[in-house]
């Protein structure tokens, strides 16, 4: 949904660099950042659990694994690849992971003051609030506090919301421009103050 709002490209160059394009970008980038935090907060989650199940790595293993001379597993090909493939996550104690969960409530707050800010910007255009953006706040906040007390899955799935409530209001914008869009070919104004010339406001 949000990508055919991104998609739809105006005709002419007032369009093309008209406000709300801007704030259909933002939405846009706001969308993948909140997608971002959520896979980075499920992954550090997981491997808090980990450490939790296994302990946190020992000098001894990180002394096994550069021995050359190790002679445990001797079948073990694939284990160079497996190495290869080790996260940050993979490296760090239960304490440093709680402390990169703490460390991620700024990037939610962030997106959650940019929440606001694209709210602000579509009702100076003439847009209705939109419910599915106010949910997805609240959802922020949720996550926002959940970060600050290391509980990575219950952030996750109140990110998780958040993205499903921010897709709704995507929707709900994309009507609101399709209607504006019909009525604008009738000679009411644009959001943004444009007049509309036979096109909506993205310029299909």
């Amino acid at each position: 949904m949000l990508n055919n709002m991104q998609t739809a490209r105006p005709r002419n160059q007032q369009q093309q660099n008209s406000p709300m394009r801007d704030q259909i970008d933002r939405l846009g980038e706001l969308m993948q950042k909140q997608q971002k935090l959520m896979e980075d907060t499920h992954r550090t989650e997981q491997a808090l659990r980990d450490r939790q199940q296994r302990g946190d790595p020992s000098d001894e293993d990180q002394g096994l694994n550069d021995d050359p001379l190790t002679e445990q597993m001797p079948q073990d090909q694939p284990q160079p690849q497996d190495q290869g493939k080790q996260s940050a996550e993979d490296k760090m104690t239960a304490d440093q992971l709680r402390k990169a969960l703490k460390d991620m409530q700024k990037r939610q707050g962030e997106l959650q003051k940019d929440l606001e800010t694209l709210q602000k910007k579509l009702s100076e255009m003439g847009m209705k609030p939109m419910p599915g953006f106010k949910d997805a706040g609240k959802e922020m906040g949720e996550s926002s506090d959940a970060l600050g007390k290391s509980q990575g899955q219950r952030s996750a799935d109140a990110q998780g919301r958040a993205l499903d409530a921010l897709r709704k209001g995507a929707g709900d914008l994309m009507q609101q421009l399709r209607q504006a869009g019909r009525d604008g070919q009738q000679g009411m104004p644009m959001p943004g103050g444009e007049q509309a010339e036979g096109n909506d406001p993205l310029g299909r």
